[in-house]
């Protein structure tokens, strides 16, 4: 079985710039340096789930008010951390300060006029740090003394900066600077002396901004035009390059290796990622809107991300997405997929008309799938819901107007599907919310419910005049539903009563005229929907039923389809051009973790580590969500 995509995003400081991150080698503890000045630090950084961020205030200069903005961080251990902080008036950069302790107070080293950009320690006993003007400092007692040493030149505009550094110990560092200059130390003399550090111009054309060394033959640098520089490196110091574009004209950020396992960033929030030393490259995750700033790693299984909006990104670079794709229903569309909570029960239904049905769904392995025959004579479908094994509610065929279909019920996986009611005004969603409650949107203002699901027992309401087509439903239970219509606007029912009468519904506009495509909810306070124009929307419920909403640009001009959330935090949205995003915070922050070759119709979550994905060409794809 493969490996589970594993990516965590949690808003640690609201608003505030990340600039830098660290995490001590093969641990949990990671530290942020904050452009304000302070920091953050955790000692239970994970893939998977959040981490608890303990604030921790930066150095403060004679006045007592706090230095920033942070320019660096290196963390080798708990009991040592360098910063850079504070910024140098006439060169740029900052001074140097150390702590003893995750938390503990800030001592500035020996002072330097030229400031600090950049900091690497292979160990708690080494550290390079890197400045303006050709410079550099290194120490062997990192919480004492430092030397300064002049390895470049000064350069026009600030080209002299070096800008990045790595150490693998202290007889092998790299450091590249703003003008594409390589400068390699090999050994522990050479590191101690002007001399001894060897330059190369690996990037002439574009500014560098970062440089990881896998080895004390191989490092790769990262630059502003979205180029990954592979360096070898000779046994004199000198090194030859290739270059290779991963990422079209976005600026990378940051890079971090842990043996042959590299991660980059840019500044469109794309994360990727190698598992051959730079070789080749792949963009393992999307972290949406969001700048991403600097990327550190404790372990080839847990790397973190930051970014200028105050959120960090854990994930494993070395687990590839999981998902399984399978072609079940070949020649058709697969219009609508619904999986029984917690189970691997999954129903998908198709453009023919007909249902498909598996009751062993997983991410490793392709399903069973058995064919359905939907009711005689009807197509295409456009809905199925099943709250259980025992209740399938379908929208199939063609009602006389307004588009959508008849509704039908079966009792059991397989089972023969009886007609439930012939709308004038077609089916186009349903939702149930138990065995006992279920409704359904129509075109034209119209939802039926019913709390005899199995039976024709289903009344009609109408939400007043209107050509409105309801295009979502989501029930949480059998006093709570959400419904989104093609006009943009939201309806909240949140008791039992107010679902069966008109003047229950609350009606709230929270997207102008863009069609809402999906609505799922999280509690009876907050739910989320997605509509035609890219845009996942949060909405916070209140307590008479109207909606305010928060809208987020998570896929461009892409039309977003469906949405799916569960286990009361986990979502999962998918679109026209195969991607799907997933939130783990409530749709606070996106990752696009897939990328498929088709268009995606709808998506179903029995759990947080099992979801549902269909597309126009017959497909259906199972995926983690965690």
């Amino acid at each position: 079985m493969p490996s589970v995509a594993t990516a965590y995003t949690q808003t640690i400081s609201a608003g505030s710039n990340l600039d830098a991150v660290s995490c001590a080698p093969s641990t949990t503890d990671c530290v942020i340096a904050q452009s304000n000045g302070n920091a953050l630090y955790a000692t239970n950084v994970s893939a998977t789930a959040e981490a608890t961020w303990n604030s921790w205030s930066g150095p403060e200069n004679t006045k007592h008010e706090t230095e920033s903005p942070n320019e660096a961080i290196a963390c080798p251990a708990s009991t040592v951390c360098v910063l850079a902080d504070g910024e140098n008036k006439e060169t740029g950069g900052g001074k140097l300060y150390y702590a003893t302790s995750l938390g503990g107070s800030w001592s500035e080293t020996s002072k330097t006029s030229i400031g600090v950009v950049a900091a690497s320690c292979p160990s708690s006993t080494f550290c390079v740090a890197a400045q303006e003007l050709g410079r550099i400092r290194y120490s062997t007692s990192p919480t004492s003394s430092w030397t300064e040493l002049k390895i470049g030149e000064k350069g026009e505009k600030g080209s002299g900066t070096m800008i990045g550094v790595s150490c693998l110990s202290s007889s092998f560092c790299a450091v590249v600077n703003k003008s594409g200059e390589l400068y390699v130390a090999n050994t522990e003399a050479h590191l101690q002396e002007a001399s001894g550090w060897k330059s190369t111009s690996i990037d002439s054309s574009s500014a560098l901004h970062g440089v990881a060394c896998t080895s004390t033959s191989s490092c790769v640098a990262v630059d502003s035009a979205g180029n990954v520089v592979n360096i070898t490196i000779s046994g004199e110091g000198t090194a030859t390059t290739s270059k290779q574009n991963i990422d079209g004209t976005n600026k990378l950020t940051s890079v971090a290796c842990v043996t042959s396992t590299c991660t980059a960033v840019d500044n469109q929030g794309n994360i990727f990622v190698s598992t051959n030393a730079g070789e080749t490259w792949s963009e393992q995750y999307v972290v949406v809107g969001n700048e991403l700033t600097s990327v550190s790693c404790a372990s080839a299984s847990l790397c973190l991300a930051a970014d200028t909006a105050g959120s960090v990104t854990t994930f494993d670079p070395a687990a590839a997405p999981s998902s399984r794709t399978q072609l079940i229903d070949s020649g058709n569309g697969v219009n609508a997929a619904s999986c029984i909570p917690s189970s691997s029960d999954c129903i998908v239904s198709d453009t023919k008309g007909n249902a498909y049905y598996a009751t062993n769904v997983s991410t490793g392995a392709n399903g069973t799938w058995t064919t359905w025959n939907g009711p005689t004579g009807q197509s295409p479908s456009q809905a199925v819901d099943c709250p259980t094994s025992a209740l399938c509610v379908l929208a199939d065929g063609k009602a006389e107007e307004g588009g959508g279909g008849r509704l039908y019920y079966a009792t059991s996986l397989g089972g023969a599907w009886k007609e439930a009611f012939d709308p004038t005004y077609g089916v186009v969603s349903v939702s149930c919310g138990s065995a006992s409650l279920c409704v359904s949107g129509q075109a034209e203002n119209f939802i039926r419910y019913s709390t005899k699901p199995a039976s024709e027992e289903w009344f009609a309401v109408e939400f007043g005049l209107g050509t409105n087509t309801m295009n979502a439903v989501d029930c949480l239970s059998a006093s709570f539903c959400a419904v989104v219509d093609s006009k943009g606007n939201v309806h909240i029912a949140n008791t039992e009563a107010k679902i069966k009468e008109s003047a229950g519904w609350k009606l709230t506009d929270v997207d102008g005229t863009t069609a809402l495509h999906g609505v799922s909810c999280i509690s009876t306070t907050s739910c989320l929907a997605v509509d035609s124009a890219g845009d996942a929307l949060k909405l916070t419920i209140e307590s008479n039923g109207t909606a305010t909403a928060s809208k987020d640009d998570i896929d461009g001009t892409n039309e977003l389809t469906a949405i799916s959330c569960t286990g009361g935090s986990t979502c999962a949205a998918v679109d026209n051009l195969g991607n799907i995003f997933m939130s783990n915070n409530k749709g606070e922050t996106w990752v696009r973790e897939h990328q498929l070759t088709d268009k995606l119709t709808s998506v179903s979550c029995a759990s947080t580590s099992l979801c549902l994905a269909a597309d126009t060409t017959g497909n259906v794809t199972a995926f983690d969500a965690r």
